[in-house]
């Protein structure tokens, strides 16, 4: 359960950045440089790989490296 709940914040939290930095570009005042925060991602254990991988595509996510055969 704990884990759950984690997992949840920790793609609010993605979310909510993600939409901040479109939402900087756009309203930044005419002369100031934008802040480039660059690439990050967050890494979870999971038992079920298939299951995680499925859970987080019905967010939106999109897998963009990796090999799931790998671990």
């Amino acid at each position: 359960m704990i884990r759950s709940i984690a997992v949840v914040l920790a793609c609010a939290l993605a979310g909510y950045a993600s939409v901040q930095s479109k939402e900087s570009k756009n309203h930044s005042p005419s002369g100031a440089n934008p802040v480039k925060l660059g690439n990050f991602s967050v890494s979870l254990t999971v038992r079920d790989l298939a299951a995680s991988r499925a859970f987080y595509e019905k967010l939106g996510f999109k897998m963009v490296g990796g090999e799931p055969e790998k671990r």
